[in-house]
């Protein structure tokens, strides 16, 4: 099975399908997550991808064969039965890819609120050693004890929103939930899709751009646009203006005060000029394990993945939504005119695309040899590069073939210098 340890992934398992991920593999797959799961429940739901739909039964089957009791919970985002292994002391399995294109199918497995280490997986999946005993399957709705825990405590406010779920796994439960949090809802793509509209489902200045329309041509407060699963979630303001993590996070964390964040080390340093920060490596499982010890009130990925600590561990893109909402309606003023009064920062991402692991992998190398230039440099997590007024970050992904820079400066000059050393040692991938 050699073939088959590129789709074990850092944080979960995903590939291509059929190329990387079809029906044979998704079935052993589950028979590992089976046999690894025991007698514990495990609730499972899937995403709107052609592959997700191709793969979501082969995986229950393969649970059930090795002995799991599995609560189907039909399509819906990752955050439902990542909630449900929170309050049920269980396991949640998302057949789901997130934000890759749509050709891109997964699966993501969350054992009590905080996502399982893909290796411990792919340990007993090449073993080929599963349990031989039977479970069953039990259709089950979970979305109604989701949504009202992440309503509690929250108001209908008086406020005009936009929903763009993409049409993903957030277009039902998005449009239930923020019709009874705000008083006036715009949605677009009212209906699921498994192409997403053509784009690749993660929030960004690019797909948020119809969104932006309706919220200038609807006169709205703001906009939420959601990836594919529900966990990433991006903001434009009344004029339609898209909001990069970095100046969400400020903006939440200026309103809600935490005492405590943790941070992915491609984080801007801005946020700590409202918080006690504390970096870490970057990606989910790191931030969750780090939000399920309880030190922290808030958890920021630059990848719009952000973590309330009195809710539960992971990243929940609705919920942030629900947060937003609120705190800007207290605020009294305009999503432009908090930016306004926010520190400087100009946080930046960009990318280089392999066609191979070696290629990628002699690329950092070079990397980070080039960096040994510079005098104050951190490889926590990849090669970060710091300067006077900003740093520069170079780290491979966990989900894609690329490696990604991330750079920030507090002037549009530093950020433009910067930008040229990050362009410079990237240069083409291959």
């Amino acid at each position: 099975m050699a073939e088959d340890s590129e789709i074990f992934l850092g944080y979960d398992i995903r590939g291509i399908y059929p190329k990387d991920l079809n029906e044979r593999k998704a079935f052993d797959i589950g028979r590992a997550i089976g046999t690894i799961v025991g007698k514990s429940k495990v609730f499972l739901n899937y995403d709107t991808r052609m592959g997700s739909m191709a793969i979501k039964d082969h995986v229950t089957r393969g649970l059930i064969l090795s002995g799991a009791t599995v609560y189907e919970l039909g399509m819906g985002p990752v955050t439902v039965p990542a909630f449900a292994s929170f309050a049920e002391n269980a396991y949640g399995i998302s057949i789901t890819a997130s934000h890759n294109p749509p050709a891109y199918t997964g699966i993501l497995v969350y054992k009590n609120g905080v996502s399982l280490e893909p290796g411990v997986i792919k340990k007993v999946y090449e073993s080929g050693r599963f349990s031989q005993k039977v479970g069953k399957p039990v259709p089950f709705f979970y979305d109604d004890r989701y949504e009202k825990y992440l309503l509690n405590g929250f108001r209908k406010v008086d406020i005009k929103c936009g929903l763009d779920s993409m049409g993903g796994a957030t277009t039902f439960i998005g449009k239930s939930m923020f019709e009874k949090a705000v008083s006036d809802l715009d949605m677009l793509n009212e209906g699921v899709s498994s192409t997403f509209g053509g784009r690749n489902p993660e929030p960004s200045i690019e797909n948020s751009k119809p969104l932006a329309k309706m919220v200038r041509r609807n006169r709205l407060n703001f906009g939420v646009q959601f990836d594919a699963d529900g966990d990433r979630v991006g903001f434009v303001d009344e004029n339609g203006v898209f909001l990069d993590s970095m100046t969400t996070a400020l903006i939440i964390i200026k309103y809600t005060k935490p005492r405590k964040v943790i941070a992915g080390v491609d984080c801007s340093p801005v946020l700590e000029e409202y918080a006690d920060v504390e970096y870490t490596k970057v990606g989910r499982l790191n931030i969750e394990n780090k939000m399920k010890t309880k030190k922290y009130d808030f958890g920021v990925e630059s990848a719009h993945h952000f973590s309330f600590g009195r809710y539960f561990p992971f990243p929940d893109g609705l919920l942030t939504g629900l947060v937003f909402a609120k705190l800007l309606k207290e605020s009294g003023s305009r999503v432009s005119e908090i930016v306004k009064e926010l520190p400087r920062s100009h946080y930046t991402r960009i990318y280089t695309k392999f066609t191979s692991e070696n290629a990628r992998q002699k690329k950092m190398a070079d990397i980070k040899k080039r960096a040994d230039k510079f005098k104050d440099t951190i490889k926590i997590d990849g090669v970060r590069i710091n300067f006077e007024d900003g740093f520069l970050l170079f780290r491979e992904s966990n989900t894609e073939p690329i490696i990604r820079a991330y750079y920030d400066s507090k002037t549009n000059k530093g950020l433009k210098a910067i930008e040229k050393v990050a362009k410079e040692i990237l240069g083409n991938g291959k």
